[in-house]
């Protein structure tokens, strides 16, 4: 059984995340909130959980199709009969895919 989440956890992450090398901040807040931020700034980025959760969703989902795809070139390279693989169709926002694909959205 997990414990619930009742405290601010806060860790320091092993890649470096802005140009000068300093190191990220996370936090995981009450309320399932992840906080990010770069050791030393002010500058604070909150994101819901629910969000991440989607977000892995869709790469997943983007890796097991190119898989998928790189599995039916080759068979149909060796000659043999294969099914052509389909991309998974999520309910999700638009933001997403385009945060995927690179696109820059407004805000």
């Amino acid at each position: 059984m997990a414990t619930k989440l009742e405290k601010t956890i806060k860790r320091e992450l092993k890649f470096t995340g802005d140009w000068k090398g300093k190191p990220y901040m996370v936090e995981i807040k009450p309320g399932d909130l992840l906080e990010f931020r770069v050791k030393g700034k002010h500058r604070r980025i909150e994101i819901p959980l629910a969000q991440c959760v989607q977000l892995a969703e869709i790469w997943d989902a983007e890796a097991k199709f190119k898989e998928a795809q790189n599995l039916y070139k080759a068979k149909q390279a060796l000659g043999k009969r294969a099914r052509r693989p389909r991309k998974a169709e999520f309910p999700y926002n638009d933001v997403y895919f385009k945060a995927l694909s690179g696109v820059k959205t407004k805000r």
